[in-house]
């Protein structure tokens, strides 16, 4: 096995892209790790693990001749893809539960969204107080009740500390709730989040279209996966961090006289609060 990691003008180029690209990553204060062989973050009472989310891809023996870092070239965008949306994924859809009770439904062992426990585990499992049935469209006393629960013992706040991230067909239903009442402003800012769509107050409003459509219960099912769901989290309320250093390796495969080459990409994630996130699911869309 050959192992080392990806030139650092790589690197810098695909956190650059992480940054600007990603939806949910910029919504999240993450701490830059520089040493590599950093696998374990504090934070106060909390020690958060950095796994390793992977992209793999076969290459023929022929161009595995090459050195990691030829292969590295060759491949840029590829991996570069890859792993930016497997690292917004996992932030946002993780559950590390390898069985028929993830939150994405039953894993296979390899999906990006296994690297960790996300930002819609914590308020669909872990707190389930934090999560409404809206029953159809999303109803306002359930907006309200998110905006209170989430605000609820932090009194040095402002509303751009919250951000809703929404799939693609909710925007729609969460704007006509809240328009008679709230300040539901579709005006895009003039430096906006990616995927930036409005605000709710100063809060701003994200889609991504990583946010699956689910069953009523708020989860990935085997059938019925029809509905839809609108996160709010409070950006303070999570540590994050990143390494720099993306990893590189090449393993042969004598079966098949080829070459597996892996690159990895370590981040944590980790709530300061039970309330740090909430949920509303079974929209109708």
């Amino acid at each position: 096995m050959d192992s080392e990691y990806f030139s650092d003008e790589w690197c810098d180029e695909f956190w650059q892209r992480v940054h600007s690209e990603n939806v949910v990553f910029p919504l999240l204060n993450f701490r830059k790790i520089t040493d590599p062989r950093i696998g374990l973050v504090n934070h106060g009472d909390i020690n958060m693990l950095l796994p390793k989310s992977r992209v793999r891809f076969g290459v023929s023996a022929e161009l595995a001749e090459d050195s990691p870092q030829q292969i590295a070239k060759v491949y840029s965008e590829q991996v570069m893809e890859a792993l930016r949306r497997g690292i917004d994924n996992a932030l946002l859809n993780g559950d590390t539960e390898n069985n028929k009770w993830n939150i994405n439904g039953t894993p296979e062992g390899d999906e990006p969204y296994l690297l960790l426990d996300g930002l819609r585990k914590l308020p669909l499992v872990k707190v389930r107080s934090l999560s409404w049935d809206s029953f159809g469209p999303v109803p306002l006393n359930q907006v309200l009740n998110v905006m209170q629960v989430m605000t609820k013992s932090r009194l040095n706040y402002q509303w751009s500390d919250f951000a809703w991230i929404l799939g693609q067909s909710v925007d729609k239903s969460l704007g006509q709730s809240v328009d008679k009442f709230m300040q539901y402003n579709r005006a895009i800012p003039v430096q906006p989040l990616v995927g930036q769509v409005g605000t709710v107050y100063d809060a701003p409003i994200v889609i991504s279209d990583l946010m699956p459509l689910t069953n009523p219960a708020g989860k990935v099912g085997e059938t019925d996966n029809n509905r839809g769901q609108a996160l709010c989290i409070y950006r303070p309320g999570w540590v994050a961090a990143y390494h720099h250093k993306v990893g590189l390796s090449i393993d042969r495969d004598l079966m098949s006289d080829s070459y597996l080459v892996t690159a990895t990409a370590r981040i944590g994630l980790a709530p300061l609060s039970d309330n740090a996130a909430a949920v509303i699911y079974n929209i109708e869309v």
